[in-house]
């Protein structure tokens, strides 16, 4: 499916990040098989975001890190509730 993406005419969707104009919060785990490098990426290009690194979760940082993770989430959410 990635590949079929990637090869598809007209799929810039790298280049779309820097239109997103609302904050965004971008989690990732240190031990994600969906590296840090691509939440990197994707911070790197959102204009208004947040990027938050769970080091010792996976993909599912919500799950193992639980207390954590709503704090940060209602944190970020009050922060940006406009």
């Amino acid at each position: 499916m990635r590949r079929h993406a990637a090869e598809t005419p007209g799929n810039d969707v790298p280049e779309k990040l820097r239109d997103i104009k609302t904050p965004a919060l971008i989690v990732s785990g240190g031990d994600d098989l969906c590296t840090p490098y691509i939440a990197k990426y994707m911070y790197d290009r959102i204009p208004e975001s947040r990027w938050e690194l769970f080091r010792t979760c996976r993909h599912m940082c919500f799950v193992e890190e639980n207390e954590q993770y709503i704090k940060l989430l209602k944190d970020w959410l009050n922060a940006n509730d406009e």
